[in-house]
């Protein structure tokens, strides 16, 4: 099953934090979870960082 997952970062005086580096983890573990860059193919990530902020804060996968 996959989920898709989008988020805004922001600092404590909520603005966004520009080019912080998302990883993901299996809960539970040290151990880098697979992320698929589209919902509908293949491709994945298993490396980190999964994904970078943009200029908004903002991120997805």
């Amino acid at each position: 099953m996959r989920y898709h997952y989008w988020q805004f970062l922001v600092n404590q005086e909520g603005q966004p934090i520009n080019l912080a580096n998302i990883t993901i983890y299996v809960a539970g573990t040290n151990n880098i979870a697979t992320v698929y860059k589209n919902e509908f193919t293949g491709d994945v990530i298993t490396t980190s960082p999964h994904a970078i902020t943009n200029g908004a804060g903002f991120f997805e996968f």
